[in-house]
């Protein structure tokens, strides 16, 4: 860890010694050609509850157990012609921990991770591991790739590209691309898939998505391992229509294709009654019979996919003052009764939660020109389980913040004693509590 804080104290110098106004590094990304770029570097630590005679989960006598993360994102984009852009998005990442790679708190969760990517979705492996070390990994990767053309009313966008739909906050049933975690905190970056998209206007605030995105079988197929090399499988990859309107102050949409490893349909609105936000996203999955996903040891032989309905409904309300408050209730229909197994579909992206209920809840606030606070609770109303999420985030520049906060989990801890796999024994209380921080430089 001591080499995250050398990182993270050079950053502060620099931001510190930063203009008070952002510029690229060279050109102009609404021009020709642009170079822009950012820094951002999270750590933090957790402390770690008591794991039994055994130490299964965090190992012997630990108590703690840092982490960080450190990324250096290099950023191309321009507008040769009105009708012609592109983007393309270099990404040198660090990341550090002192957990047991077996048995530390990463076995059951890491929500707080930056976004880096994900291979789902992903039919060409243009990263390069500099470092691949129990405690310490580096690498070189491409965030996004494409280019757009554009005419009268319509776009087209071939390449890595961030796709980004949905109505809700929390949990998105219809946002299919590498979707945001609820307690992920940091969300002003969205890494890009590999994907054809079409976007056609069919009126002032109606309009058609065709999106097409190659991807591979992460779990089916191990010949997906990292080689450079593209391994699209109709199974690992997504066809997409999405259509789009408003109708008496309401954004409605509809969508339905087939996506990773089966079929979705999906519908969800957003609008407002009164002075009260109202938003609804719903989804449902058939699974792809002929090819089933099977878990990891020691869940070998379960199938990770069935047929399921996911939904959520919330509810937002904004005040003068700033104040915003915002609630949301998940229904997760891939949630079983195996506790384990459930755990295995969230951390392998296949299910937004690990019980069937839970409950969201955020409030932000401006406290001052510099400072801005934000909450976050999570409650699972299957096992009681509860995640509470302070942020605080101060502004250090015009191009600079630094955000400290903390996560807190309570609930029923896992079960250790004398089983070959720790059996978790609630959604939030599996994971320890801690605190941490991220700085972020746009340069």
């Amino acid at each position: 860890m001591h080499r995250h804080t050398e990182l993270l104290v050079t950053a502060l110098a620099l931001a510190w010694l930063c203009p008070a106004t952002a510029s690229a590094l060279f050109g102009d990304s609404d021009d020709a050609i642009g170079l822009d770029g950012s820094f951002r570097s999270m750590g933090g630590l957790t402390i770690n509850y008591d794991d039994g005679d055994d130490d299964a989960i965090f190992g012997p006598d630990n108590d703690a157990d840092g982490f960080g993360q450190s990324l250096l994102r290099v950023e191309l984009a321009g507008y040769p012609t009105d009708a012609l852009r592109y983007e393309l998005h270099g990404l040198q990442s660090m990341s550090m921990t002192s957990a047991d790679a077996a048995t530390g708190p990463t076995i059951f969760g890491g929500a707080f991770a930056l976004p880096t990517g994900s291979p789902r979705y992903r039919a060409l492996d243009l990263r390069w591991d500099q470092i691949e070390d129990a405690d310490l990994q580096a690498a070189m990767d491409v965030d996004r790739a494409a280019v757009t053309v554009s005419w009268s009313r319509l776009d087209l966008t071939v390449g890595r590209q961030a796709i980004t739909v949905g109505h809700t906050h929390l949990w998105n049933p219809t946002d299919l691309y590498l979707r945001w975690d609820p307690s992920q905190f940091d969300r002003d970056y969205k890494p890009g898939v590999d994907a054809v998209r079409v976007d056609l206007a069919v009126g002032d605030f109606s309009g058609l998505t065709v999106v097409g995105v190659a991807g591979r079988s992460l779990l089916l197929d191990t010949s997906s391992r990292r080689d450079g090399r593209a391994r699209v499988s109709w199974y690992g990859s997504s066809a997409l229509l999405r259509a789009f309107t408003l109708v008496e102050g309401f954004d409605l949409s509809a969508q339905g294709g087939k996506v990773y490893g089966g079929y979705h349909a999906a519908g969800g609105l957003t609008g407002e009654l009164s002075t009260i936000e109202l938003r609804a996203e719903a989804a449902y999955f058939i699974a792809d019979d002929g090819h089933d996903d099977a878990a990891l040891w020691p869940l070998s032989g379960e199938p990770l996919l069935e047929d399921h309905l996911q939904a959520v409904g919330g509810i937002g309300r904004g005040f003068d003052s700033g104040l915003l408050l915002e609630a949301e209730y998940l229904y997760n229909g891939a949630a079983g009764d195996d506790t384990l197994l459930d755990f295995m579909r969230t951390f392998t992206g296949l299910s937004p939660s690990v019980t069937a209920h839970v409950l969201g809840a955020t409030a932000s606030y401006p406290i001052s020109a510099l400072w801005h606070g934000s909450l976050l609770a999570l409650v699972s109303l299957v096992d009681g389980s509860v995640q509470v999420m302070p942020v605080l985030v101060y502004s250090v520049s015009d191009e600079s913040e630094f955000i400290a906060g903390a996560f807190l989990n309570f609930g029923e801890r896992p079960e250790s004693s004398g089983l070959v796999v720790p059996e978790p024994r609630s959604e939030y209380g599996t994971s320890p509590s801690g605190g941490m921080f991220e700085f972020k430089l746009y340069f």
